[in-house]
């Protein structure tokens, strides 16, 4: 019991150091009215699909889904591509822990997508899409047993949907 108070002790104090420090610099693209528009337009509904699935390997090599988790879907504007470098760097997988940060993003960029709750099995499917660039993004984290800090994070990964009736795949899985 002393060692488990230890730790969180010591978790404690590491989280608020470490949150102390945390700065954001600004992006340098503007989510401004005409990109508010161009992202609203192309939300609009189309006949395309986009359909795919979220999971993270653990360590141990076992799989958790994202199932029950938000997964968005968020058209590719100038601002969503440099919040996505900010976040992700050149990969696919930000930790939720020790992974990079953006500020908060502007509220109508936050509007500006459409979302859903992955199926149990972590698969998801947006219909109704227009033809077009998105990120498609969600999270998975859990906490295991006798630890503090969860661990996994967030994953994305971009889609093109071509032809105005495509269905176009995406996994998930921060690779």
């Amino acid at each position: 019991m002393v060692a488990l108070f230890a730790r969180l002790a010591l978790s404690a104090t590491v989280c608020a150091g470490l949150s102390a420090c945390v700065t954001y610099q600004p992006l340098d693209t503007a989510f401004d009215d005409a990109m508010a528009a161009k992202a609203k337009a192309q939300l609009e509904p189309g006949m395309a699909t986009i359909k795919g699935s979220a999971f993270l390997r653990k360590p141990s090599g076992s799989f958790v889904t994202a199932g029950g988790e938000w997964v968005y879907l968020i058209p590719a504007t100038p601002y969503a591509e440099e919040r996505f470098k900010r976040l992700f760097g050149e990969g696919r997988y930000n930790s939720a822990v020790w992974g990079n940060n953006a500020p908060p993003p502007d509220p109508r960029f936050s509007e500006l997508m459409r979302k859903l709750k992955a199926h149990k099995d972590g698969s998801f499917r947006f219909e109704n899409v227009k033809p077009g660039r998105y990120f498609v993004s969600s999270s998975l984290t859990w906490t295991p047993k006798d630890e503090i800090l969860p661990h996994g994070g967030a994953v994305y990964d971009e889609v093109t949907v071509k032809g105005e009736e495509e269905t176009a795949d995406v996994v998930l899985s921060g690779k």
